[in-house]
């Protein structure tokens, strides 16, 4: 649980921490979702854009994937495309079932994520190198 925190003194780092929080063992979706929740919308006009459009990008992600219309690992490499560049490029993901191979586009923008599916199975890993 958070305490309640004003989007208008919410800096771009404090998101980073809590992606990273949320990454640090796989994906606590609950993390993300209680993070969002506890956000503080009014007084918006006085908060940068990038904060305004990184937080309704997880609120968007984190009720995606809460109603499973993402896939644990489409999440996952959304989660990381609000990382700086050099961390998204030490992760390597593979997610549960058949190997999909996700790609990331556009860095800076919202993730576009094309799938590869091979017919080899592995249990879920993430990998940090």
């Amino acid at each position: 649980m958070f305490r309640p925190i004003q989007i208008a003194s919410l800096k771009v780092s404090r998101i980073n921490a809590e992606v990273r929080a949320a990454l640090r063992k796989g994906v606590n979706p609950d993390r993300i979702a209680d993070f969002v929740a506890a956000v503080d919308w009014s007084g918006a006009e006085n908060a940068s854009d990038r904060v305004r459009e990184r937080l309704g990008l997880l609120e968007l992600w984190a009720t995606a994937y809460a109603e499973a219309e993402l896939s644990r690992g489409e999440y996952l490499v959304r989660l990381l495309s609000l990382l700086p560049s050099d961390e998204r490029s030490r992760r390597l993901v593979i997610g549960e079932g058949p190997i999909t191979m996700m790609t990331l586009e556009n860095w800076g923008q919202p993730a576009v994520v094309r799938q590869f599916p091979t017919e080899l199975e592995f249990p879920a890993l993430q990998v940090a190198v």
